[in-house]
């Protein structure tokens, strides 16, 4: 399976959430909200396309991070499961 990412993912983010984390940005939102901080996440045809596999394969070589930040975009306009 393949999601849709604005940027590369972030290993080492200490402003997106509690603790150091990973932060996967997907690419797409259909909200438009007023204000929004990363109207550039928008498009549903943005990004790069990347495996989960290879999301998977960098979750597995974290060794200090708390947690993980599915930031963006929407992440739940991603792929239905």
């Amino acid at each position: 399976m393949k999601l849709r990412l604005s940027s590369s993912i972030i290993s080492d983010s200490i402003v997106d959430g509690p603790g150091l984390r990973m932060v996967i940005w997907t690419q797409g939102c259909i909200h438009n909200c007023k204000d929004c901080h990363n109207p550039q996440t928008h498009d549903l045809c943005g990004g790069f396309e990347i495996e989960t596999n290879e999301i998977i394969d960098k979750l597995k070589t974290l060794k200090l991070q708390k947690g993980i930040t599915l930031s963006g975009g929407e992440p739940f306009c991603n792929p239905k499961l």
